[in-house]
């Protein structure tokens, strides 16, 4: 027969185990949907302000040689600058993912490990009620 104590840690593993299932579908699909959402809205966020900052740029009239070349420059910058926004912060946006994807590998493992140790509970107290 179970003690009051153990009846409470079996129903608290029961009730973990259901948090690491919840948690690991949750983390599964979000190292999925985090590419997809946040490194799309990203990029459309950056390719935007270029393409403002250029047309801002472009817009401006050169009478001199010197002030076309400045405005080369700028657009160059300009290219260089968002280019290098739009490659290091991506990669950052994608190590999300990376972590809800690691996250729900060790969530689904705890829940088959606290599974297999309920079944074998449940094992030894039938064994129990038996003798």
């Amino acid at each position: 027969m179970l003690s009051e104590k153990n009846k409470k840690f079996l129903v608290g593993l029961k009730v973990l185990k259901n948090i690491f299932l919840i948690v690991g579908i949750i983390s599964m699909v979000a190292s999925v949907a985090v590419p997809y959402l946040l490194v799309y809205q990203y990029k459309n966020f950056i390719g935007k302000a270029y393409v403002k900052a250029v047309s801002r740029t472009n817009s401006i009239e050169t009478q001199t040689e010197l002030e076309a070349n400045l405005k080369t420059a700028v657009l160059n910058y300009l290219r260089g600058f968002y280019k290098y926004l739009f490659q290091s912060n991506e990669v950052f946006l994608r190590l999300y993912a990376g972590f809800f994807f690691v996250n729900s590998l060790f969530c689904l493992s705890f829940f088959a490990i606290t599974k297999r140790y309920l079944a074998i509970l449940k094992e030894l107290d039938i064994d129990n009620k038996n003798n």
